[in-house]
């Protein structure tokens, strides 16, 4: 049953952000870790990033104004941060490599 796995496309660029290759990874979806976590695990990163790096402005044109911990899905584990882990930089540099190829 295919719509039990996910594919996520690793796309690989050279210095001069120019695609050099790529690479699917295939995995097993589970149903169950998509809409709800265990204790001290995150959903998909880049939503705690998002939340983390948008400015207010920003924030508000997305109609995202609550802290991360208010959202239901990003909140019930209980683990909306993870040490050492700087989600608002980690936005940054997604926004900038997003950027960088157009």
């Amino acid at each position: 049953n295919s719509s039990r796995f996910g594919k996520f496309i690793e796309l690989q660029f050279d210095s001069a952000y120019k695609m050099a290759g790529a690479r699917v990874h295939i995995y097993l979806l589970e149903k169950s870790r998509v809409v709800a976590q265990s204790e001290g695990e995150r959903n998909y990163h880049v939503f705690y990033q998002l939340l983390a790096g948008l400015s207010a402005d920003e924030r508000a044109q997305l109609h995202v104004p609550l802290p991360v911990a208010e959202y239901r899905l990003l909140g019930q584990s209980g683990c909306v941060a993870i040490e050492g882990v700087d989600d608002a930089r980690e936005f940054r540099r997604t926004r900038d490599a997003m950027e960088a190829i157009g």
